[in-house]
């Protein structure tokens, strides 16, 4: 990819990120407003509200942190930093190789694998797996040997080392002064700074989370004992913030949504543990930004899906695979983000008619702020010759109190016809649209859904609404005329009390309604557009219709401004002539019954009269457009056997000598 992004992919359970240098700086700035809340507090108060800031944090698995190394602790590509072995200022032989020197025998010297390291010692916290025990802000990549040299004794100040390490680091007796006279760890000058910001992590994100914690000789529950306080303040200040640990806190924060304030702003240490406790931290009012959403989503075909953001993000959020999710055994396998576009595949294909559900977490916009994480869910029934022949876009629609109660499609392919009603007409029920009490209106639109984004505009969405509407319907008139496999899909916003139940019929006359069973069009999430799918391949009579109905009601709102936001209504069909040469002069006509058919079918010609019977050649074809049977007809009517032929539909091709071809669709059952 020629581009300066990161990318990812996976093979099985290997994570593979291509590095480009300086991508850090796209995203290491301090999210707007972050801190907002915390200004003008100092001491104690402001520990307890950057607390409540950096709580709650999404929650990796302890697994996954060998795959996230690779952005927050390495450098020159894939070598590892090490806080307890690696040094900027010494050319040292065990540099550590990312995914290839993970510890499985951590042997007896240096230099031979990296562990991850809990820096706040897991017998500290209790074990468990809780936050704190795969939080990357005080997990390491260090050197497996070492690491079990410093095992869960403290950090500390070691004048005379029983063992010094490669890069300069101590373990022995702790000579700080006010420490307990046991065995510690000190690393080298230019890393205890990142160790201090580290402790003072942990004390104000786990503040009022520590129950479970035990103590320590250098700490109480999450807190710092006196004399590591003092120990560790005089590690933050000798030893200033680096780049590297911006960029680590960027890159973590993509990944746990939440920050480090000692590395962002590191004046807070003195202003909560030391004296400068007096002076309140102050910070400005910054822009309020908007977050990034899912402006469309398409399938492109059976193996890959299309997604557009509103806004540019994040590249490696958008191609880190662990950011997606599809459930059962389908899984997303590639991701590549251009623009504003992400191509995701999946290893296999889409199963026809089966439910999906793609889960989008953690992306985050270059303006530092996460979409919220979104469930996209569809049904897979597009054939490759499957396009849209109907749609409403309601871009135009006008708002209460002259919201129209039948809508005409505003897209069609050929001579289609299709009408949305809601004024009683075909068994729909009659909205009212005034400005009191209102249950029909407009409102903003989204693109999402549209099967062609480019050059596509939100504008606005037709709105049902209000308590009063509960048991309401709405009807579709739809016409399919030389197409099969109807699906149709839309985008659809729901409010925290809006109608929470949809219950779905179909008719072919517009007065008798039969239920249309497992459709799932109520969104997941309130507030924001999703698309939806009716899968309508399994009803016959929707395909190859001059009239057919959809019928929508509606229930479960529970206030008078709960409602539904519909837009992009789009019908979708397979071209029955497509693969086929069904060129037709109208002059032959047949009919076929039964229709749907078990064994054998009849054919009946219509115009007989002008035909010449032994030129009369019947041809059966599978969807697939492969021809699967055939004969001659000898007489008028004629018995055709279909036995063999699997359940499914079939067209039957009549061709005849100066009277051209005509085509019939029919439904075999076995």
């Amino acid at each position: 990819m020629n581009r300066n992004i990161k990318s990812c992919l996976f093979c099985g359970n290997i994570f593979v990120l291509l590095f480009t240098v300086g991508l850090h700086s796209i995203f290491a700035q301090i999210p707007p407003n972050y801190y907002l809340t915390a200004s003008g507090k100092s001491g104690k108060a402001l520990q307890c509200e950057l607390s409540n800031i950096i709580d709650n944090h999404v929650i990796a698995s302890y697994y996954s942190l060998w795959q996230y190394f690779l952005i927050t602790d390495t450098e020159n590509g894939n070598e590892i930093f090490d806080l307890y072995s690696s040094s900027a200022n010494a050319n040292l032989d065990n540099q550590f190789v990312w995914n290839v020197d993970q510890c499985v025998n951590i042997g007896g010297e240096e230099g031979v694998c990296y562990n991850r390291e809990h820096i706040f010692c897991q017998s500290w916290f209790g074990g468990g797996e809780d936050a704190q025990y795969s939080d990357l802000f005080h997990i390491y990549p260090v050197d497996g040997y070492i690491n079990s040299i410093r095992n869960n004794n403290p950090f500390g100040v070691v004048n005379n080392p029983t063992r010094t390490f490669n890069n300069g680091s101590k373990f022995g007796a702790n000579s700080y002064v006010g420490a307990p006279s046991s065995s510690a760890f000190e690393p080298i000058d230019e890393l205890k700074g990142d160790i201090a910001r580290t402790f003072f992590y942990m004390a104000t994100r786990y503040l009022f989370s520590d129950s479970q914690f035990l103590n320590s000789e250098m700490t109480e529950k999450s807190q710092l004992l006196p004399w590591a306080v003092n120990m560790l303040l005089d590690w933050h200040y000798n030893d200033p913030v680096s780049q590297k640990e911006i960029d680590r806190n960027a890159a973590v924060y993509m990944i746990q949504h939440n920050r480090n304030p000692f590395i962002d702003y590191p004046e807070l240490v003195g202003k909560i543990w030391d004296d400068d406790s007096v002076n309140a931290f102050q910070l400005a009012v910054e822009p309020s930004l908007s977050r990034v959403s899912i402006s469309y989503f398409s399938l492109v075909d059976e193996h890959t899906l299309k997604l557009c953001f509103s806004q540019p993000i994040v590249a490696y959020s958008a191609e880190n695979l662990l950011n997606f999710q599809l459930g059962g055994t389908t899984s997303i396998n590639n991701a590549v983000y251009d623009g504003d576009t992400l191509i995701l595949a999946i290893g296999g294909v889409f199963q026809e008619n089966a439910i999906y559900f793609l889960n989008v977490n953690n992306i985050l916009g270059v303006n530092q702020l996460f979409m919220n994480d979104t469930l996209l869910p569809f049904v897979y029934t597009y054939e490759q010759n499957e396009r849209p022949i109907i749609s409403w876009t309601f871009n135009d629609l006008a708002s209460k109190p002259n919201t129209s109660k039948q809508i005409d499609a505003d897209l069609h392919y050929e001579s289609l016809d299709a009408t949305l009603f809601c004024n009683s007409l075909y068994g729909s029920s009659d909205f009212n649209s005034e400005i009191f009490g209102n249950e029909l209106d407009a409102m903003t639109g989204t693109i999402l859904g549209l099967p062609n984004s480019e050059n596509a505009i939100a504008g606005n969405a037709i709105v049902f609404a209000n308590t009063s509407a509960n048991g309401k319907k709405i009807v579709l008139k739809i016409e399919t005329l030389g197409f099969y496999d109807i699906s149709l899909t839309f985008a659809i916003r729901r409010t925290g009390t809006g109608f929470n139940i949809h219950q779905w019929e179909w008719s072919e006359n517009g007065e008798e309604y039969y239920p249309l069973t497992n459709v799932f069009t109520v969104p997941s999430l309130t507030a924001q557009f999703e698309v939806v799918t009716v899968d309508l391949s399994q009803i016959p009579a929707a395909n190859n219709a001059s009239m057919f109905f959809l019928r929508l009601q509606l229930d479960g709102a529970s206030s008078s401004t709960g409602n539904n936001r519909v837009d992009n209504i789009v019908v979708y069909g397979a071209d029955m002539s497509a693969g086929i040469d069904r060129s037709s002069d109208h002059l032959l006509d047949f009919n076929i019954y039964p229709n749907p058919v078990q064994q054998i079918f009849m054919i009946e010609i219509v115009n007989s009269y002008s035909l010449n019977y032994e030129k009369l050649y019947c041809k059966i074809y599978n969807i697939s457009g492969q021809l699967v049977g055939d004969s001659f007809i000898q007489d008028g009517q004629q018995q055709i056997s279909v036995m063999g032929l699997k359940s499914g539909i079939y067209f039957v091709e009549l061709e005849g000598l100066g009277v051209g071809k005509s085509v019939k669709k029919i439904v075999i059952c076995e």
